[in-house]
């Protein structure tokens, strides 16, 4: 009974940590479009964490293209939208980065779906991939005692 509710637990967290992976193939295939009129947009926060306060950053960028001659606009960096930082410098470098940022990939399938870097995330902190990580350690842990039964 225990090794199904792992199994289960496994499989639920699996599934909502590979949910961005899932969208980036069901919206295949994509183009590479040229962005315009790229904003970032830094706001700044404390966070409580255990024993302590630290500064949180949220990274909030738009941008606009064109596809199949429709305009679009998109909020979305990585396949993850993860933006959440607690080292500045970090931070900066993605910002600096996204600058140079000249174009968007676009799927085919779905124009409003794009994004500007092929990355799983840019965050520092995405629990998406932590889901993702522990889904599977946990199926791998009940399929062992599954297996030793």
């Amino acid at each position: 009974m225990l090794t199904a509710v792992i199994l289960l637990i496994g499989l639920l967290m699996l599934g909502v940590g590979a949910f961005p992976a899932v969208k980036y193939l069901l919206n295949l295939p994509y183009r590479k479009v040229e962005v315009r009129n790229l904003n970032t947009e830094i706001f700044k926060q404390e966070e409580q964490q255990v024993y302590r306060n630290a500064d949180c950053y949220t990274l909030v960028v738009n941008y606009e293209y064109t596809f199949n001659k429709e305009e679009h606009s998109s909020t979305r960096v990585a396949l993850s939208q993860n933006l959440k930082f607690y080292n500045e410098t970090k931070l900066r470098k993605l910002v600096d980065s996204l600058s140079d940022s000249k174009f968007c990939y676009v799927s085919a399938r779905n124009p409003s779906f794009s994004f500007l870097k092929l990355r799983y995330t840019e965050g520092e902190r995405s629990s998406t991939l932590s889901l993702l990580v522990v889904g599977v350690i946990m199926i791998v842990m009940a399929g062992y005692a599954l297996v030793i039964k």
